[in-house]
């Protein structure tokens, strides 16, 4: 008698490995043969352990990127969402270790503050590599071929692409204040702000008009979400002192950068606060 789980049965028939489609110069993309090698090799393990070697870290058992997008793309296990779903944070973390952000004291202070642009990068690169993964399963991307082919190298160019177009899409903001206005939001800006403030403390507002605030400031993108916070906590957006903590030291991004994210962060509490009360 067969006593073996379903989880634990073995694949009883070799893996053909599905050839790529996309082409250059007429040649069609092919895997490396050491990439291939660990795609059959894995195609031959049981569920339990092909879930262990996904989620492992060390050298040795670690397995290569484009291993793991060809499973992603071409399921095993009757695409078993247990499994998929190790896969796919696997593969996410592959991609967040690709485009780094790194960390940068913050001068008179211990913690570690991680640049703006850095973060947009990082985000867009994620998003564009996920929005491929999700297209791919209606419609097969061509695009995704050369990730299974050499994965860094593919998210490299995704890594330039986004850091061209975060580089020319913050170039586009206009300032919020002229040369000779002083270093506060302006006074739309200013209202809104203190508005959100007294919420947070009125009497007069209850606990679920005040919830309703904080979820709404949660459900702002990050860059939005993080100036607001920090203008709730205190911060400046910007200081002569060289010893004042502000904004701009914490993000490592201009001022400019800072009014504009503010100013469209109290537009969209505007419009999601509008919605609430429709």
């Amino acid at each position: 008698m067969n006593s073996e789980s379903e989880d634990n049965k073995l694949l009883t028939t070799s893996i053909n490995l599905v050839p790529l489609k996309k082409q250059r110069d007429g040649q069609i993309y092919t895997r490396p043969p050491e990439i291939e090698v660990v795609i059959s090799d894995m195609s031959r393990l049981t569920k339990n352990e092909f879930v262990k070697r996904v989620k492992a870290n060390d050298t040795v058992n670690s397995i290569p990127s484009e291993c793991l997008l060809y499973f992603l793309r071409r399921p095993l296990f009757n695409g078993d969402d247990e499994v998929q779903g190790e896969i796919f944070t696997a593969i996410r973390q592959r991609v967040l270790k690709a485009v780094p952000v790194p960390g940068r004291h913050i001068s008179g202070k211990s913690q570690v503050a991680e640049k703006s642009v850095d973060l947009d990068i990082r985000d867009a690169v994620l998003d564009k590599f996920q929005e491929l993964l999700c297209k791919d399963r209606n419609e097969y991307q061509e695009r995704l071929d050369f990730f299974e082919c050499r994965f860094n190298a593919a998210v490299a160019r995704l890594r330039a692409t986004a850091r061209r177009d975060v580089s020319t899409k913050a170039a586009h903001y206009e300032p919020l204040i002229s040369e000779n206005e002083t270093n506060e939001p302006g006074k739309e800006v200013k209202a809104a702000l203190f508005s959100v403030m007294e919420s947070f403390d009125s009497p007069s507002n209850d606990f679920l008009y005040r919830s309703k605030i904080h979820a709404a400031i949660s459900s702002l993108p990050l860059d939005e979400r993080r100036v607001v916070e920090l203008f709730l906590e205190g911060f400046p957006i910007d200081s002569k002192d060289q010893d004042t903590m502000t904004m701009v030291k914490i993000l490592y991004c201009c001022e400019k950068t800072v009014r504009n994210r503010l100013k469209r962060a109290f537009a969209m509490l505007a419009e999601l606060l509008k919605e609430e009360n429709a």
